[in-house]
C-alpha cells in the first residue's frame, strides 16, 4: 500500500511539473533575435512595430514645445548629403508649419512666413538618429522652444 501511495505522489508531482512548464513555455515573451529592438552589428534601435513608428516616425507638434520633420535616407545610399538633407528637412518644416496654420484657418503673409523661416533658422536643429526603419538611416528637424504651438498660432493673423 505505501509503495503504491508513493507512486501515486511521484506521478502527481510530474504531472504538476509538466503543467507548469508548459503554461511558462507558452507565456514567455518570445523576441525574433532582437535585444528589445535593438541591432546587435549597429546598435541602432530597430523601428518594426506600429507602436514604435508611432513613436519614433510622429511629424508634427510632438508637444506644446516641440516640432519634429522626420527624413528617412536609404541606408547604403553614398549620395546622402547630411546638408541636402537639412535642407530638405527645412523646406518640409516650412511648409508644414504653413499647412498648420492655413488647416487653422490663418492668414498666411510675408509676416508669417518670416516668422516661420526665424524660427526654424534660430530654433531648429538637425540630427542623425541612432535608429533604422526599413533599410533607411533616420534623421530628425526638430524646432524646440518654450511654448513653440502657441507662438506659431499667433503668427496666423485672421
Amino acid at each position: 500500500m505505501n509503495k503504491n501511495k508513493l507512486i501515486m505522489t511521484i506521478a502527481f508531482f510530474c504531472f504538476t511539473v509538466s503543467i507548469s512548464a508548459c503554461i511558462s513555455c507558452s507565456t514567455e515573451n518570445k523576441t525574433d533575435g532582437k535585444n528589445a529592438g535593438i541591432d546587435g552589428k549597429t546598435g541602432k534601435l530597430i523601428i518594426d512595430s506600429n507602436e514604435l513608428k508611432k513613436k519614433y516616425l510622429s511629424e508634427g507638434f510632438i508637444s506644446g514645445d516641440i516640432f519634429r520633420i522626420v527624413i528617412m535616407a536609404p541606408k547604403n545610399d553614398s549620395t546622402n548629403n547630411l546638408s541636402e538633407l537639412e535642407e530638405k528637412a527645412k523646406k518640409r518644416a516650412n511648409s508644414t508649419l504653413q499647412n498648420y496654420l492655413a488647416s487653422e484657418n490663418k492668414t498666411i503673409n510675408q509676416n508669417v512666413k518670416a516668422g516661420i523661416l526665424d524660427l526654424i533658422n534660430n530654433n531648429g536643429t538637425f540630427s542623425q538618429k541612432e535608429m533604422e526603419w526599413d533599410n533607411n538611416n533616420i534623421f530628425y528637424f526638430e524646432i524646440n522652444k518654450e511654448n513653440l504651438k502657441k507662438q506659431v498660432r499667433n503668427l496666423g493673423a485672421n
